[in-house]
């Protein structure tokens, strides 16, 4: 599975931003691209870390390590 992230320069403040569509997550004031790129990874090591198990009657909770890491480009 790729997870994307879009990094993005904000024309109207000229700060980079980054979302992350597939998990609801958008984070804008960045100084610079890079630093929109490393908050763009801490905020989906959060968010995947911040889930939590269900403790509803009858449910059974799987849970997966998941390890977030650049993909490799091949062209």
């Amino acid at each position: 599975m790729h997870l994307a992230m879009e990094i993005f320069l904000d024309d109207e403040t000229g700060q980079w931003g980054y979302a992350v569509p597939a998990l609801s997550i958008v984070g804008t004031g960045c100084r610079s691209k890079e630093e929109a790129r490393r908050l763009g990874y801490q905020a989906i090591e959060a968010h995947l870390s911040a889930v939590e198990p269900s403790d509803a009657p009858g449910v059974e909770t799987v849970l997966f390590d998941v390890e977030i890491a650049p993909a490799t480009e091949s062209g």
